[in-house]
């Protein structure tokens, strides 16, 4: 009887997204200088429900990202911006356009 091993789990957007961010971004200053850029559980969400689509395209159109002071909310929003524009970005868009107030 044949060895059966199982298929490998397609990896959703926002996972290809974080592991982008870790292989290609390392952190400039402060207490984690040096090391890779990882998202947060919180951050991790927020992608998954802004990357979520149907076969009509994106779930949400508007996405409301709100926080306390100092949990590096322009930073993920940056993140997320660059996905978008940079073309070896696992959700490049071309000629994608946004809006993001902070």
């Amino acid at each position: 009887m044949p060895l059966r091993l199982a298929k490998p789990k397609k990896k959703d957007a926002a996972t290809r997204f974080a592991e982008w961010l870790a292989d290609t971004f390392v952190i400039p200053g402060g207490i984690s200088a040096g090391q890779s850029l990882q998202l947060h559980d919180f951050q991790l969400d927020f992608a998954r429900a802004y990357l979520a689509e149907d076969n009509e395209g994106p779930i949400n159109r508007t996405l409301v990202f709100s926080l306390p002071r100092k949990t590096g909310k322009s930073t993920f929003m940056a993140t997320l911006l660059l996905g978008r524009g940079l073309p070896d970005s696992p959700i490049y868009r071309p000629n994608f356009k946004a809006v993001c107030v902070a």
